[in-house]
């Protein structure tokens, strides 16, 4: 995919999940309120259900470009929604937190911002 279809859908995937943490909001609202609508610490439940389906989002549009290798649909599916089962504790903990700057997230959302290699462990 061109990177600028890339950058198209995390334009997309962002205002897709400002959907949920900006519902009934009017602008004059969104302006007293600051960003807490953005805080998932503040309404965890909205923040997980945006969270999961951001991750389904992201999975289908890896089929897209990657398809499914040697998987039928059906198994790229259930492998989906195994790896979400596997990951949504760590989710939730995450969208609780208060301050995510010390996270590795976060920590790696940065370095990969500034165009550095992000090293796992």
């Amino acid at each position: 995919m061109l990177d600028k279809s890339l950058d198209e859908f995390g334009t997309a995937l962002h205002s897709f999940q400002d959907t949920y943490s900006h519902q009934y909001l009017t602008p004059l609202s969104h302006a007293i309120l600051g960003h807490n609508p953005d805080k998932t610490e503040l309404n965890v439940t909205k923040a997980y259900r945006m969270a999961e389906s951001s991750f389904y989002l992201l999975r289908g549009m890896n089929a897209v470009e990657n398809g499914f290798g040697d998987k039928t649909n059906k198994d790229y599916n259930e492998e989906t929604s195994q790896m979400w089962t596997q990951i949504k504790g760590s989710v939730l903990d995450y969208l609780k937190l208060e301050n995510k700057s010390q996270t590795n997230i976060a920590k790696n959302a940065a370095v990969a911002k500034n165009g550095k290699e992000i090293k796992s462990k």
